[in-house]
């Protein structure tokens, strides 16, 4: 007989359960990447973003990439007016 005469069931066990720890390793990866997004997203206060209800110079927040109109930023908490400005300013993409 020899030496490396395994049972077909010890076979399968090994296999089932390097799928299960596979299939657990990725599910906990998708977990911590979407965890990852809740937290991208958190706003910062005004005073944080600098903010100012005015522009500086041709920068306003009214053309700025972060801007969700009529009065709403997607990185500075609370409303925010069209001809304010932050130090999260971005040029909008053509």
């Amino acid at each position: 007989m020899s030496k490396n005469n395994k049972r077909p069931s010890e076979t399968y066990d090994k296999q089932r359960r390097f799928l299960i720890q596979g299939a657990t390793a990725l599910g906990a990866l998708a977990v911590a990447g979407v965890a990852g997004c809740q937290v991208q997203q958190q706003k910062v206060s005004k005073a944080q973003a600098a903010y100012q209800p005015m522009p500086n110079g041709p920068q306003a927040c009214g053309n700025c990439a972060n801007f969700v109109a009529p009065g709403d930023c997607r990185v500075v908490q609370g409303p925010v007016a069209a001809n304010g400005w932050s130090r999260y300013w971005q040029p909008r993409r053509a």
